[in-house]
């Protein structure tokens, strides 16, 4: 599996999932997906910014630090753009506080 598995809100009731490949590869070097909801995509470069924190990835935790990090943005008088993607680094059977995950938001130029 490749780390960080990206998650970021559709709508109201699902999700995109991304999965994030190594720098050195490019979509040719990738298999075709084999279902239709699954594409592959080149995402641009984008300034971001990034809050890291530990365990697991509750509602309630990603509501938490995604204010931190909205904060801290404004702090610096820096404007966010998009939505909030949730960046997980680690497989599913990691002990919770073991976790390392991120909340991310794109930053205007």
């Amino acid at each position: 599996m490749t780390a960080p598995v990206l998650q970021e809100s559709s709508d109201s009731r699902s999700w995109i999932v991304s999965f994030v490949m190594p720098a050195e590869m490019t979509i040719k070097d990738l298999p075709n997906p084999r279902n239709s909801k699954v594409a592959l995509r080149t995402i641009p470069e984008q300034l971001s910014a990034a809050l890291p924190f530990s365990g697991m990835t509750t509602t309630s935790k990603i509501q938490e630090k995604e204010a931190e990090l909205r904060e801290a943005l404004a702090k610096e008088k820096l404007t966010p753009a998009g939505s909030l993607r949730i960046a997980r680094f680690d497989p599913p059977w990691k002990p919770g506080f073991m976790r390392y995950n991120e909340v991310i938001l794109d930053i205007k130029d």
